[in-house]
C-alpha cells in the first residue's frame, strides 16, 4: 500500500499467501500507455499457463481481457485508459476437507489511474488475496 508521492519497494513484496499476484514494477511509476507486468504465484512459485482476468472501467463501461501467464508466471498488458483497474485470478484445488470437493483461491490486484495530462496512480494499491467463495468481482 502506498499513500502520497513517496514510493518504495513495498509494491513487489511477496506476502507468502497461497495464491498471489505481484506487480513486477511500481504501478505508481506508470501512466496511461505504459505496460504493467505482474507475476502470479501459487505456493510461492510462478504459476505458468494460468488464466488471469484484467478488468478496467471507463465511465459506465467495464472491459475485461483474458490473459494466460507465460512459463515464468508473468503477464504483461497495457494501461490503455485512465480509471480503475483490477487484475484477478481464481485457482481451484481439490479440497482436503470432508464434504467439499474443491477449494477456491482468489488473488487480486486493484489500482486506479487518474485522468490527467500526466496520469498517476490514485491513493492506494491493494493486494487482496485468498478469498473463498463467489461474488461480484468488479
Amino acid at each position: 500500500m502506498q499513500n502520497g508521492d513517496r514510493t518504495d519497494r513495498t509494491f513487489n513484496k511477496v506476502v507468502g499467501l497461497k495464491y498471489e499476484i505481484v506487480p513486477q514494477q511500481n504501478p505508481y511509476d506508470l501512466k496511461v500507455g505504459d505496460y504493467l507486468t505482474c507475476k502470479v504465484l501459487f505456493e510461492g512459485k510462478p504459476a505458468p499457463h494460468t488464466l488471469v482476468k484484467v478488468w478496467n472501467r471507463v465511465r459506465d463501461n467495464s472491459f475485461m481481457q483474458n490473459i494466460y501467464t507465460e512459463n515464468d508466471g508473468t503477464i504483461r498488458f497495457p494501461i490503455s485508459a485512465a480509471g480503475p483497474w483490477m487484475v484477478s485470478s481464481v485457482r481451484m484445488i481439490a479440497s482436503e476437507k470432508e464434504g467439499a470437493e474443491y477449494h477456491s483461491l482468489w488473488a487480486s490486484l486493484v489500482l486506479e489511474y487518474e485522468n490527467s495530462e500526466i496520469p498517476t496512480c490514485c491513493n492506494s494499491l491493494f493486494i487482496l488475496s485468498q478469498f473463498k467463495g463467489t461474488g461480484n468481482l468488479f
